[in-house]
């Protein structure tokens, strides 16, 4: 197994930084905009279901929810991790200064045209995001013939295409079943998600613990692939049955695919087990959505849901924990409390399913999961900001 994500500092190619170092990389203002989504999205979420915040979404309401954490949460996670991985996979820059700046704009005015009526301006300022990303991360990529890395170009276009889906199936030009867009929207995500914590996971692990880590040569090559063909399967529109079995043969081949990962070793350090966990929760949620298939609606979504929090929520959070430390030059001992992080937004995922499961608790819970996901990324802010807008502590640029 090759190492790919090493620690920033080495020579990227380009002239030295120059400006405040918070515009150096992409994963500080992007993980900085993922904590401040994850604390406010969410209330206004709820005060908008409740009719308490009189706003109106060009999306409309349950197709706006769905974007925000896709393309507002889960998105800047990715751009994140990309314009910094980007950087050590070619040893040239990808966006620093000013086109970092730009970057960032785009994902704020997003966010403020989503919550307007003005759907034309929200759509053409919120697809460009994915695409100008994948131009920014190609550009180095191909440039460098970083061949292993280019699947992530297309998968940030088929975001931007599921995106624009989106848009155009709320201005009543595409008529779909409720959902495709924004399901072929988390199947990117996951995707991702299934390249980068291919890598990551088990090497993480065994610097942390020592134990010995056995690939799995075919399960790791199909494990995106069973991704891609469910993400074409759910733009597609196929009956029940073939993404039920899509769905199921993902989950299983990802779950299989971690027995050699040193999961057990990873239990006694939170900051790696997390990762663990998220990856697990990602193929648990394949799995349910799979079982669930031909169930009423609300089932069906659960195990959506269970994919989004427990999985790509849990990953994203213990990427931007571990990320922002390794790439500020600080120690890999996370403060007093992450532990909690985590766990809070395990509350979030089993009170979110549960709300699914029992609709006449909805209301309760999903405040209880609204209040634990917020004060997740709350504590994150509170433990990790601080590190986010400070110089590397080893004096390294970056």
């Amino acid at each position: 197994m090759k190492p790919q994500l090493r620690i920033m500092g080495q020579d990227t190619g380009g002239p030295p930084p120059t400006g405040h170092v918070f515009w150096q990389t992409g994963f500080r203002p992007f993980f900085l905009a993922a904590g401040v989504h994850g604390v406010l999205f969410v209330p206004a979420w709820l005060l908008l279901l409740g009719g308490q915040l009189p706003l109106r979404p060009a999306l409309g309401l349950l197709p706006w929810h769905a974007h925000e954490m896709l393309f507002g949460f889960t998105l800047a996670v990715i751009a994140a991790f990309l314009l910094t991985a980007g950087m050590v996979w070619t040893g040239r820059v990808t966006a620093r200064g000013p086109a970092l700046m730009g970057l960032v704009a785009l994902w704020v005015a997003s966010r403020v045209l989503n919550l307007t009526p003005y759907l034309l301006g929200a759509a053409v300022v919120s697809v460009a995001l994915p695409v100008l990303l994948a131009v920014t991360i190609a550009r180095p990529v191909i440039a460098a013939k970083s061949t292993r890395n280019l699947p992530f170009i297309p998968l940030l276009l088929a975001m931007a295409a599921a995106e624009a889906a989106l848009y155009a199936e709320a201005a009543g030009l595409l008529t779909s079943a409720r959902g495709p867009a924004e399901w072929v929207a988390l199947d990117v995500a996951a995707t991702m998600i299934v390249i980068v914590g291919g890598r990551i996971v088990p090497m993480f692990t065994k610097n942390a613990t020592g134990a010995e880590i056995r690939g799995a040569n075919l399960l790791d090559q199909a494990a995106p692939w069973s991704l891609v063909a469910l993400m074409a399967a759910h733009a597609a529109t196929l009956p029940s049955p073939v993404t039920a079995a899509l769905a199921l043969a993902a989950g299983a081949i990802n779950l299989l695919r971690m027995r050699g990962w040193g999961t057990r070793s990873s239990l006694a350090q939170p900051f790696v087990a997390v990762l663990h966990a998220g990856y697990a929760g990602l193929a648990l949620g394949l799995l349910v959505e799979g079982a669930l298939s031909f169930t009423p609606q609300a089932s069906l979504h659960l195990g959506r849901h269970v994919m989004a929090i427990g999985g790509v929520a849990m990953l994203c959070l213990g990427m931007m924990t571990r990320v922002t430390l390794g790439h500020t030059g600080r120690p890999l001992h996370p403060p007093r409390g992450s532990a909690a992080l985590y766990g809070l937004l395990l509350v979030a995922m089993f009170t979110r399913a549960a709300a699914l499961l029992v609709p006449d608790l909805a209301t309760p819970l999903l405040w209880v999961t609204g209040s634990a996901f917020i004060l997740s990324f709350a504590g994150y802010l509170a433990l990790y900001a601080r590190f986010l807008v400070a110089p590397r502590a080893d004096g390294k640029p970056g």
